[in-house]
């Protein structure tokens, strides 16, 4: 048994029970959450060990970003997710490619002490988490982008 949650779709329209956002927003005719103006939106929640959350996004231009920012510990951690490539100052790493057309997803894990970052379907990040924290404060920046699906699920461990 596990626990799932995937909102896509008109679905989307339930995203306010798992983030607070710093404007308002909503969900355009396509079904993605957006927002009203042309500011970027700040969208905070809160990660718990033993579930895998993924996203997937829209970057419809090169001015199009989304950051994910993770305050681990005293350590701010922020992943910036571009058309062109990932920026990730804490690892000092700096990475362009070109994007596949689906490569526009991005999953995390939280296990133990260890959090697992998972972008593209082909890079993979791992970061310590301080022993004592149990939930991992969390934002997602879309600055002229749109989030398109968001999917929670608890990862079962044998015993």
């Amino acid at each position: 048994m596990t626990e799932t949650i995937d909102l896509f779709g008109l679905q989307m329209r339930l995203i306010g029970n798992f983030f607070s956002s710093d404007v308002p927003v909503l969900v355009n005719t396509l079904n993605q959450l957006a927002s009203f103006r042309k500011d970027p939106v700040t969208l905070t929640t809160e990660l718990k060990k033993n579930y895998q959350y993924s996203l997937t996004y829209t970057l419809p231009n090169e001015e199009s970003k989304v950051i994910c920012r993770l305050q681990l510990g005293a350590e701010k951690i922020d992943i910036h997710l571009e058309p062109a490539r990932i920026t990730i100052p804490a690892l000092q790493l700096q990475h362009s490619f070109h994007l596949a057309k689906n490569d526009k997803s991005a999953a995390t894990f939280i296990v133990v002490d260890q959090m697992v970052i998972l972008l593209f379907k082909n890079e993979t990040y791992q970061f310590s988490i301080p022993s004592g924290q149990d939930d991992i404060p969390c934002q997602f920046v879309l600055k002229k982008a749109a989030l398109d699906a968001w999917e929670l699920v608890k990862l079962v461990h044998p015993t």
